[in-house]
Formats: structure tokens, sequence, C-alpha cells
């Protein structure tokens, strides 16, 4: 006879099960709680999106979506219009979420900023079509226009250092030059004119001396005559030219007034000997200037007389030249040059 063998039971086999598990479990403190495996989270699924009564699941996953696309989807609003009290709508046309960055602000700054320089540049109303001139008693505005040379210029191009060293250089008889510009198109010359007391003529060319020895041209009309100096040089300066300095000290006095010799100074002493002299000078005579004997003046007989460049000693010298023009008419003799510079050692040549 077989004998069958006996089979556990299921509740034998659940016991089974149970004890093995408890003998295969770490051991773990007392009164402390059993730590569970940590289990992966469960993927979220974002919300739906409603639109107007419709449910649309998006991806469960974004990681596919290109970010440029991602971007696109949000860059448009929908606008519904309600047409009456019945519900009815009119949806109207999408319109671009548009935002500016730092970068596409400073874009659209710079391009505003070159309209308003265009428009600046090329409006006409910006245009000067006439300069206000102010002060002037001899000079004309037309002889400041012609050399500011304004008319149809821009006036956010018009450098004014510029304008008045051409005006300084061009009228040195002006002083106290003040040049103003104004919008929309507005320029304004004031000035002061120099007063000469002192012509001083070289050939053909004449030139006017003021107060303080600046040297300028001669224009415009006086009220009065001047005294004036004939030379053949220039009158003597304060500061050399520059065209001097590569010259020999005999070619510097045959130099003739020149654009160079405008707003110069004349020395203050020679200026002063000149004017003090004037009183000095016999009826009909002018005063005449040579670079070695000094001052002096064309005696109406026809002879030069020079006394020096200063009047020191003028009583003496008036006495010695008397007594050589009494000695020289006695012998019938007629100068061409009488110099009584040095009262030591005057003279006289026939030659001039």
């Amino acid at each position: 006879m077989t004998t069958t063998p006996n089979r556990p039971t299921r509740a034998e086999q659940v016991r089974q099960r149970r004890a093995q598990t408890t003998t295969n479990r770490p051991h773990q403190p007392i009164g402390q709680p059993t730590a569970r495996p940590a289990r992966a989270p469960r993927p979220v699924s974002p919300p739906p999106v409603t639109v107007r009564g419709s449910v649309v699941t998006p991806l469960r996953s974004s990681a596919t979506i290109p970010v440029a696309q991602k971007a696109r989807t949000q860059t448009r609003r929908q606008y519904y219009y309600t047409l009456s009290a019945s519900g009815a709508e009119l949806r109207l046309p999408a319109i671009p979420n548009v935002s500016f960055g730092e970068r596409g602000l400073s874009a659209l700054l710079a391009l505003v900023w070159f309209i308003l320089l265009l428009f600046l540049l090329q409006s006409s109303t910006f245009e000067v079509q006439t300069v206000n001139v102010r002060g002037l008693e001899r000079l004309s505005s037309e002889q400041i226009t012609a050399v500011l040379n304004l008319e149809g210029e821009n006036i956010f191009a018009i450098n004014r250092n510029t304008l008045l060293t051409s005006i300084k250089e061009s009228f040195p008889e002006l002083k106290d030059i003040r040049l103003s510009i104004g919008l929309p198109a507005q320029v304004t010359l004031s000035a002061t004119e120099r007063q000469p007391i002192l012509a001083w003529q070289t050939g053909e060319e004449t030139l006017w001396i003021d107060q303080q020895g600046y040297i300028f041209p001669a224009r415009g009309e006086l009220s009065t005559s001047l005294p004036t100096v004939a030379s053949d040089s220039l009158p003597p300066l304060v500061q050399t030219l520059p065209t001097e300095a590569t010259l020999n000290p005999l070619e510097r006095f045959k130099l003739l007034p020149t654009p160079q010799t405008w707003g110069q100074q004349m020395q203050p002493q020679m200026l002063d000997t000149a004017l003090r002299l004037l009183p000095q000078v016999p009826e009909g005579a002018s005063l005449t200037y040579s670079p070695f004997s000094g001052l002096g003046w064309n005696d109406p007989n026809g002879w030069s007389v020079y006394i020096g460049r200063s009047l020191d000693n003028m009583d003496i010298k008036l006495l010695e030249y008397q007594t050589i023009v009494t000695y020289l008419g006695s012998q019938g003799i007629t100068p061409a040059v009488i110099s009584v510079e040095t009262i030591h050692a005057p003279f006289y040549r026939m030659e001039p």
C-alpha cells in the first residue's frame, strides 16, 4: 500500500513565508519605525487647458517640445466681443503678445534718436537765413556775413569756436566779440570797433593803430583825420613776426604790411614817442620813421629830420637842429637827411 506524503496546508504555507521574511529582515532597533524602500514618484499630469468649453489634454512630457515652439504657443491672445444680450460673441483676430528685452529697448531708442537727428539736420526750419550784426560803426554787416558764410547752413552744424577765430583773424579792429546761436536758426554777432589814433603809411598800404598799439587795416570812414607816420617799413612790434625769423636784420626792415601784421601790437614806447612828438613837428611837416634812425619828420624844405627813438634831451636836439639848418643855409647847401639822434654826434647827409 502506497503512502501519500502529507502536504502542508495553506495556513502552514503562510506561516512559513512570514517566518522566512522575519529571518531575512535586517536588525532594527526597538522603538524605531521600520524604513520602507523609496518609491519612484509618479508622474503628475498637468491640468487640462480649457478653451471655450473644450478640454485639451496636454502631453504628459514636455521634454520633446522645442523651446521656440512653446514660446510661440503663448504669443497670441484671443479676444471675444459680445454682440447682444443673447450671449452671441464675435471672436476678434489674435493679437501678438510682444515683449521687449533690454536689447530690444536699446535698439528702439537708437532708432528714434537717429530719426530725430536726421529730421533736425535735414529740416529747412533750422537753416540760417540771416546773421544779426550789432555794434558796428565803420564796418558793414555785409562784410561780416561774407566772412561767416552761414546762409543756408544748418544751425546744429555750426562750430562756434571756428567762427570766432575766423572773425578775429579777418577783423582785428573788433574787440569784445560775442556770438550767440539760438533756435530755430538765429545767429547774432555783437562787437565793438577799436578807435584809431594814428595812421601808419607804407607805400600804398595804410594801417591804423589804436590807443593800446593794436594794428589793423584802414577800413571805413572816420569823422576826423589822423596824424600819419610815413615809413618804408613796418611799425616796431612788441613781438617779432614768424616771417622775420628767417631774415637777416637788414632784410627785416624791408618788409611791407601784410595780413600777418593785423592784430599785432606796436611797441608802446614808440607809440607814445610818436604822439608826444606831434606838437614839436613844424607846420606843414609830416611824421616819418626809420628802423635805423627812429622817429622824425619830413621838412617842407625837402629834407628829412630824425630825432631818435625817444624824446630825451628834446630841447638840446631841437637847438642842434636849428644850428645845423642855419649853417647849411649860409653855405647854400640843401641836405637830404639831418640827424640829431645822438646829441654828441649830430650829422647831415647829402643823399637819402
